[in-house]
């Protein structure tokens, strides 16, 4: 049967050539069994041979899988690849399905023990913990000490989490200088929480590229994690001054130090870019909105972003639109602007590139797809998202309920444009003892005792049902309704939702469904196609 399978799918590359030819691009429609009747043949050969077909197209590229009975899948793409894999951002990949569950599935925000018992619970593989240099390297004697870093992997290792390590070089002068030039007409600067440059900055780079101090430590800790620690994430958010005192140059040099001595002393380490700010995308593509498309267009994306973070977006969406111009911006701005566009023009200094993301889901596909356009062709990641809102309380029940449903939709709709992974802040919600900060950035968890939340169990069960899926098709995203197609462990898996509650036949994308799992109110076996779409995510089984 897999022979055949394969046979079937190998004839997709003629029928891309004639429907090209035709149509002049590929588009949705070629994935549509109805229109593209050559797709439908294929679709039914797969199919009666016990495989799941699944189809993506955007105007340009397509990519047409099908589970293998023996396990795995096999793929073929707009590029010619024929072989064994899956679909991701409408081409194959040699990856297939991942053998640990929750393998694109991170946190961050852990302090303690609690924490990590928590990150344990829900199944998810990755922490992304943060480290500075003075931790690593003693400022008096210059010798190397290991044991806070040692104790946070052994933490981590015990409960079977990965550790994806964000490295920062914080300020102490023993290491660092900082630009107080940028400090000018500003309070707390340097910030506390702010990395600074290294102060031996050389001219031109050598074999230590342009920081040598900063090289020797960064290759002696990844040469010391060699084969446990392969990802490493170089600072944070340095569009803002709160993170970062420096150029944007800086950082590039300092990036580009950190590749240098990870790649020395580990061939598979990964460099994983700082992950800019969320605001500074939104307000990078308002800009953009603005100056090609008129400040309307710009306002009601603005606004769109600022729902959870003003009581009066509108107004507050008017005063950014203040600063904007199509040859300059506010100083803030600008900053932004200068780092993220000098990311994109410098991709041989990291090997994955990095967001982090707290607005709506309805902007994530065009923050995403902003990024892949600049971008030069990186694996993507979200480093850090959530859930910001700054005007209501974890326990609000109304609150937690649209915490439950967007932690699934934002998950959701990243993987399906591409995203690898995505790690959540926080997994615990510190409404004792920790930062005010953290009562604004929702958790999974509260610690007022230590409580799940709705977004705890929507996580949960996000994990348990595409935690290893090897590809994701987006089937409608059109009149308020969200249907994605996953291919879980080699199983068709549905994920849905829609703002004004339907029942609604899902047979055309799943065949014989058996079973509805919502995010958080629980499940029910399903005795027809028709199932209750609501705002509230639904996983469909067969």
């Amino acid at each position: 049967m897999d022979a055949r399978i394969q046979t079937a799918l190998r004839q997709i590359a003629n029928v891309a050539e004639m429907w090209l030819q035709n149509h002049n691009q590929y588009g949705t429609d070629f994935c549509d069994r109805t229109i593209n009747q050559d797709i439908g043949v294929i679709a039914k050969e797969v199919e009666t041979n016990k495989g799941v077909f699944t189809c993506q197209a955007d105007n340009n590229r397509y990519a047409v899988s099908s589970t293998l009975n023996t396990g795995g899948s096999w793929c073929v793409d707009y590029k010619l690849y024929s072989n064994r894999g899956s679909i991701a951002d409408y081409q194959c990949t040699s990856i297939e399905v991942s053998d640990v569950l929750g393998e694109k599935f991170g946190l961050t925000g852990l302090y303690g023990d609690t924490d990590y018992d928590v990150a344990q619970s829900t199944k998810a593989v990755w922490i992304r913990p943060e480290i500075g240099w003075q931790a690593i390297q003693d400022p008096l004697t210059g010798e190397y000490r290991w044991d806070e870093m040692e104790a946070m992997y052994q933490e981590a290792e015990k409960r079977n989490l990965k550790v994806m390590l964000s490295l920062r070089a914080r300020r102490d002068p023993a290491f660092t200088s900082c630009d107080l030039s940028l400090c000018v007409g500003k309070t707390e600067c340097p910030h506390s929480y702010s990395s600074c440059p290294p102060k031996d900055k050389v001219a031109s780079p050598g074999d230590k590229s342009y920081y040598p101090a900063y090289y020797d430590m960064v290759k002696s800790l990844a040469e010391h994690f060699k084969g446990r620690v392969d990802y490493f994430v170089i600072e944070n958010e340095v569009n803002t001054l709160t993170f970062w005192n420096g150029t944007g140059d800086d950082y590039l040099k300092l990036r580009a130090t950190a590749y240098k001595a990870i790649h020395d002393a580990n061939p598979n380490g990964k460099v994983i870019d700082n992950g800019i700010a969320s605001e500074a995308w939104i307000e990078i593509i308002a800009r953009d909105k603005f100056c090609k498309e008129g400040a309307n267009s710009a306002k009601n994306f603005l606004i769109q972003a600022m729902l959870r973070r003003y009581a009066n977006p509108s107004l507050a969406a008017d005063q950014a639109l203040n600063h904007f111009s199509c040859h300059g911006s506010s100083p803030v701005l600008e900053r932004g602007s200068e780092i993220v566009m000098a990311n994109f023009g410098h991709p041989e200094s990291f090997d994955v590139m990095s967001f982090h993301f707290y607005e709506s889901w309805q902007l994530e596909s065009q923050v995403i797809s902003w990024i892949k356009k600049n971008a030069p062709g990186k694996p993507l990641m979200n480093t850090e998202g959530g859930y910001f809102d700054g005007l209501n309380s974890a326990l609000d029940e109304a609150t937690q309920k649209k915490v439950g449903d967007d932690i699934v939709k934002l998950h959701v709709v990243a993987y399906a444009e591409g995203v690898t992974k995505w790690i959540w802040l926080p997994a615990v919600q510190k409404m004792r003892d920790g930062p005010v900060i953290y009562n604004f950035y929702k958790g999974l968890y509260h610690d007022n005792p230590l409580t799940k939340l709705k977004a705890g169990t929507a996580y949960e069960i996000m994990i348990n049902k595409i935690g290893q899926f090897s590809s994701v098709e987006k089937i409608k995203d059109t009149n308020h309704l969200y249907i994605y197609k996953f291919i879980n462990n080699g199983k068709p898996v549905l994920v849905a939702w829609s703002e004004t509650e339907q029942n609604y036949d899902v047979s055309p994308y799943l065949a014989n469904p058996k079973k509805a799992t919502y995010a958080y109110s629980g499940e029910e076996s399903l005795s027809s196609a028709f199932v209750n779409l609501k705002p509230e995510p639904v996983f469909i089984e067969q």
